[in-house]
C-alpha cells in the first residue's frame, strides 16, 4: 500500500481549428515507488456519464506512461521528441493515434511531484489537436 496523495490534473486542448478548451480534475489516490519507477493511481468520475475511470501513471524518466481503464481504455506513452502509437478503446470502437511529445518536465521535491508536458495527437499525417498537461501530486 502506498502513500495517500492528492492529484490535480489541468489540461488545455487546442483542436486543429485553433479552438481551445480547458479541463481540471482533482482526485485522491495513492503514490508508491518500485524498481526505480514512480506510480500514481487515482480514480475519477465523469460527471456527465457518472462513470468511473481508473488511471495509473508510471513515471520513469525519460518517459511517462498513462493507463486509463473504464468507459475509455488507453495506454499512452509520453517521451520528449518521440512518437508513440496508442489506441483508445471506446464504446463506439477502437481508434488509433500517434502521440508526439514536444516537451516534458518532471520535478520531484520530497513527497511533491510536478509534471508538465506538451504533446500532439496525430491520425496518420493529420494533426488532431495540441495538448498541455500540468499534473501536481501532493
Amino acid at each position: 500500500m502506498g502513500e495517500k496523495v492528492k492529484v490535480n490534473v489541468r489540461g488545455i486542448h487546442r483542436d486543429a481549428q485553433g479552438n481551445e478548451t480547458e479541463s481540471e480534475t482533482v482526485a485522491f489516490g495513492e503514490y508508491y515507488e518500485r524498481g526505480g519507477s514512480h506510480y500514481v493511481l487515482y480514480e475519477e468520475t465523469l460527471e456527465e456519464e457518472g462513470e468511473s475511470i481508473k488511471t495509473m501513471m508510471k513515471i520513469k524518466e525519460p518517459f511517462l506512461e498513462l493507463t486509463r481503464k473504464g468507459s475509455v481504455n488507453t495506454k499512452m506513452i509520453f517521451e520528449k521528441g518521440e512518437l508513440h502509437r496508442t489506441s483508445y478503446q471506446t464504446p463506439y470502437g477502437l481508434m488509433e493515434f500517434d502521440v508526439k511529445t514536444h516537451q516534458m518536465d518532471c520535478r520531484r521535491m520530497g513527497k511533491h511531484m510536478d509534471i508538465s508536458m506538451e504533446y500532439e495527437l496525430l491520425s496518420g499525417e493529420e494533426k488532431i489537436g495540441s495538448y498541455r498537461l500540468e499534473i501536481s501530486v501532493t
